[in-house]
């Protein structure tokens, strides 16, 4: 698993979180039959893919949900540590389909890091149910998954999926800072470049200016007109980097009005944005957005 895939291949179209959870494919997994999809996953599974079910294991329901079994209980002194949203975890797993077909595991010699909140629904509140050196079967139905489009060709639509998951490590990390709340100024109080991009600098500062060139490293959060979210860096427990160049014109030219440090207001006209065809179900078609923007640094998050 690669923290960066789960963030920059859709943030190199905008900043969406690509809810990818796997970087590396499991080398007897080949493309996905198609697969009963069981939405509420009552009968369970059965045979259970992966490890085998402890005898008198219990299988416990969360109210989301999911579904999960303590396989192997984690060590006596860090029963009571769990990881936080805002941490990373070091993980090895499999992943199956309920027909048993394997789509996804660590490779042999090298375990799996990532940010807890960086992944599908169903990991991240697992995830928390474990402690170090424990190993638990998560059983996650498909809207806590990849939802009713799936991800082919390997994960069909509405898929409920199975993972075998052995938490290795933690590493505790300072809660992110607050999400700003949703707010739409009047025109009067933004200013309006040629583009029809309009801007309100909420934080003032005297840092550099990113080129169009650099890449740079933020805290942002997006919405909708009327208000209803779309992303954010805020949940995911850590700030987005990526290249000027590569998103959506908006962004490229609103940050680099940006001074490191500062946080702008930004209300992106759609033909700035994704214009006539929205975005994969989540951005309508012309649909404005409202962006609030911390610029942290010029540069990756590992420069």
């Amino acid at each position: 698993m690669r923290s960066a895939a789960m963030i920059t291949s859709l943030v190199l179209a905008l900043v969406l979180p690509a809810t990818t959870l796997h970087a590396q494919d499991a080398s007897a997994a080949g493309a996905a039959p198609a697969a009963k999809a069981m939405p509420e996953l009552d009968p369970l599974p059965s045979p259970m893919p992966g490890k085998p079910l402890p005898e008198k294991a219990e299988v416990k329901t969360t109210e989301s949900g999911l579904r999960y079994v303590e396989l192997a209980a984690g060590a006596a002194a860090t029963a009571d540590k769990h990881p936080a949203k805002q941490d990373k975890v070091r993980v090895r797993y499999a992943g199956y389909l309920e027909n048993g077909t394997l789509f996804d595991k660590t490779a042999e010699d090298r375990d799996a890091t990532f940010g807890v909140s960086q992944v599908i629904k169903g990991w991240t509140e697992g995830l928390q149910l474990m402690s170090p050196g424990s190993s638990f079967k998560f059983i996650i139905p498909w809207k806590l998954a990849y939802g009713a489009g799936g991800r082919p060709p390997k994960i069909p639509a509405k898929a409920n999926l199975i993972f075998d998951v052995e938490l290795l490590d933690i590493e505790a990390l300072p809660a992110p800072p607050e999400m700003p709340a949703f707010v739409l100024p009047p025109d009067s109080e933004l200013t309006t470049t040629p583009s029809g991009l309009k801007y309100k600098v909420l934080r003032a500062a005297e840092g550099p200016k990113p080129l169009i060139t650099d890449a740079v490293t933020v805290h942002y959060a997006g919405w909708l007109t009327d208000g209803k979210p779309f992303d954010n860096s805020y949940e995911r427990g850590e700030p987005a980097s990526f290249p000027l160049n590569g998103v959506i014109k908006g962004w490229g030219e609103g940050l680099q009005l940006m001074p490191v440090g500062s946080s702008f207001l930004f209300v992106i006209p759609s033909d700035l944005a994704y214009g006539d065809a929205g975005y994969s179900g989540v951005i309508p078609p012309k649909a404005p957005l409202v962006f609030v923007v911390e610029l942290l640094k010029i540069g990756g998050a590992g420069r």
